[in-house]
């Protein structure tokens, strides 16, 4: 093995699964621990599974959603699908893959797919309160996979909500301004990828295959964690190629090219969301800035306009300037240098030593003992 492996790196706002802080937490950047700032506060009362400041897909304030049963089961929050039409003809939405389309079941078997889901209107409900969502548009030119096969293109959909007591549909359930801080999203930053394959367990940071049988889909805001889990192919539905996938085909199968395992995806979860201790408690924000990689290599960034970094022989992260975070295994982070955000004494798993710093043997030979490395990019 040469003295420098080179792995792509993007500076990605790590906030994607943006979390509420402990008191006293600050941004520590690249820093050491007394170098920390004014304390990050609290993002109102309670913070929803994902995180505070996560870019979930949102009815109204305070109820998010980010997975539907197309047969309509409620999800963990309650929300499920009462009825779905295009125009007036009713229909079941499906997901095939990252392919949205609906199907009429008025018996006439029609489909629509592609721009034809434009005006498809789905009625929501929880706790008895109605809320509609409508399918605004459809763009499958903007975005492509960031990994592995980099030339195909990923849909994504912009939906609008009609919250209880109103007509019009005036809002994106996918609501925050990403493309302000990550130029990737431009275009899309409104929108949100479907998939299917995969369930999250959000207050733990966990992460399941889906029986291919069930009816579960993932709506993943764009910027949101589970959003670039899926374009780092590092979901069920990202591990196909377009060249490779058959329609109806199980999206599990360990033999799709880009395939990663369970505990190779909850590891990538567990470091976007800078779970140290493996409690599912994130320690980060959005805007955070990091670099990361994972042991398959499959990441290309110059696709998407950014650099390489380079871990040395001697465990020396490159570009100069940048600091050594974390090695994240599926449970939590194996060691951990400089926190990206929070000051040390702010993380129980730290303060106690049960995760040590890592040091410079840990970082050379990260790809042989763990799945996934983060890096504080140069202030």
């Amino acid at each position: 093995m040469s003295d420098v492996r080179s792995f792509g790196w993007i500076a990605v706002w790590s906030g994607l699964v943006a979390g509420c802080l402990p008191e006293g937490a600050g941004p520590s950047g690249a820093g050491t621990p007394d170098e920390a700032e004014a304390p990050v506060p609290f993002v109102g009362t309670h913070c929803p599974d994902w995180g505070c400041g996560a870019n979930s897909p949102t009815l109204v304030d305070g109820v998010a959603f980010d997975e539907l049963d197309a047969a309509g089961a409620p999800d963990r929050d309650g929300i499920q699908i009462v009825s779905a039409f295009q125009g007036s003809v009713p229909v079941m939405l499906h997901v095939d893959r990252h392919t949205l389309s609906a199907t009429a079941t008025d018996g006439s078997g029609k489909g629509f797919t592609h721009g034809a889901l434009v005006g498809t209107i789905v009625t929501l409900k929880k706790a008895g309160v109605v809320y509609g969502i409508r399918i605004d548009s459809v763009d499958e030119n903007s975005l492509k996979f960031w990994a592995g096969d980099t030339s195909e293109v990923v849909p994504f959909y912009r939906i609008l909500v009609r919250a209880p007591g109103e007509q019009e549909f005036k809002n994106p359930v996918c609501r925050a301004n990403v493309a302000s801080t990550e130029k990737i999203w431009v275009g899309v930053e409104h929108s949100a990828i479907a998939f299917a394959g995969d369930r999250y367990e959000p207050a733990q940071k966990l992460v399941a295959d889906e029986n291919r049988a069930k009816t579960w889909f993932n709506l993943a805001c764009a910027g949101s964690a589970t959003a670039k889990l899926h374009l780092m192919r590092h979901t069920n539905a990202g591990a196909w190629t377009a060249a490779t996938w058959q329609p109806g085909s199980d999206v599990r199968a360990p033999s799709a090219p880009f395939h990663t395992d369970v505990l190779q995806r909850q590891a990538m979860l567990k470091m976007f969301a800078a779970d140290y201790c493996g409690t599912g408690q994130p320690f980060t924000v959005d805007g955070q800035p990091l670099l990361y990689e994972d042991s398959r290599h499959w990441f290309a960034p110059w696709t998407i306009g950014v650099d390489a970094l380079s871990v040395a022989a001697d465990g020396t992260v490159s570009p100069p300037g940048s600091t050594m975070e974390a090695l994240w295994t599926d449970q939590r982070a194996l060691c951990v240098s400089w926190p990206r955000l929070v000051d040390r004494n702010t993380v129980p798993c730290l303060v106690s030593g049960e995760v040590p710093p890592c040091t410079p043997d840990l970082t050379a030979s990260w790809d042989s003992l763990v799945h996934v490395i983060s890096v504080n990019p140069p202030l």
